[in-house]
């Protein structure tokens, strides 16, 4: 750690003086602000959350509030398995709500055809879908922005007449736990937590799939009535385009559980 005398002008950072030099004890993020420095660690939060350098944190949350009995459906809010296939190749998607009085805007955040990163705002028109001119690879998070007033209906985005992306009735965001690692980044899985209510049980997987290949369980975890965390003392490494989904399979119909879990990306140099 840095530390500062003060009788002094300079700064001294792992017992070195900078020769009162203060911007050397300084990092810049990417709008040329300045940002604390710290240990240049992947177990120094707050290097990671206030946007210092090439870390960006990566925060997801998946519910499905209806989990059926003896059948793996995956952490999101259409409460089936999450159908990956959908994104065998790149496409436009359609907007869409079950109420004619969802009139507001939706933003997407997801990956373009090339896997970037890509964030767009789509106004909604109710009933009627509306289709992006945009490509999308990969959808991970949509929200309707219409606070302090919710989705009258269920939004939901379709590649192929195929649902992607759900918010729920009144809820403004998707729950998904489905992510992929974008283009020209490296993920690292930090932690995770599922949950599962009292009287209910269920066995559960973290799944991860390299580019090309096909989904491996990286790793189980166990519910009954009780919360499940982990936390990585090694980050899990995941090169770019590596998707990952969480599923679980329950003991009793219209099961709710929820799951989260913490990524940091680190652009590839």
């Amino acid at each position: 750690m840095g530390n500062r005398n003060i009788n002094s002008t300079s700064y001294v950072h792992n017992d070195e003086p900078n020769t009162n030099d203060v911007t050397k004890a300084m990092e810049y993020n990417a709008l040329g602000k300045p940002v604390l420095r710290i240990a240049d660690s992947l177990n120094q939060p707050l290097t990671v959350a206030s946007g210092a350098s090439h870390y960006t944190p990566v925060f997801k949350a998946g519910y499905n509030p209806t989990f059926a009995n003896g059948t793996q459906e995956s952490y999101w809010g259409a409460s089936v398995a999450y159908p990956w296939s959908a994104w065998d190749t790149p496409g436009t998607v359609s907007l869409v709500s079950t109420s004619t009085a969802d009139t507001a805007s939706v933003t997407v955040y997801g990956l373009d055809e090339n896997f970037a990163q890509q964030t767009v705002v789509y106004p909604m028109t109710g009933t009627v879908a509306v289709t992006t001119t945009e490509q999308w690879a990969r959808i991970h998070h949509m929200v309707y922005n219409s606070s302090p007033i919710p989705n009258a209906g269920n939004v939901t985005a379709t590649i192929d007449s195929t649902v992607v992306a759900f918010i729920k009735l009144g809820e403004d965001a998707s729950q998904m736990a489905q992510y992929t690692v974008p283009a020209g980044f490296t993920g690292y899985v930090m932690q995770g937590t599922a949950n599962i209510g009292k009287g209910n049980d269920g066995a559960g997987s973290f799944r991860t799939r390299f580019f090309g290949g096909g989904f491996q369980v990286a790793m189980y975890f166990q519910l009954y009535q009780s919360t499940f965390n982990y936390v990585f003392t090694t980050p899990m490494k995941l090169p770019e385009k590596t998707d990952l989904d969480v599923v679980l399979t329950a003991s009793n119909a219209n099961t709710t559980s929820s799951v989260i879990y913490e990524l940091i990306l680190i652009e590839n140099v």
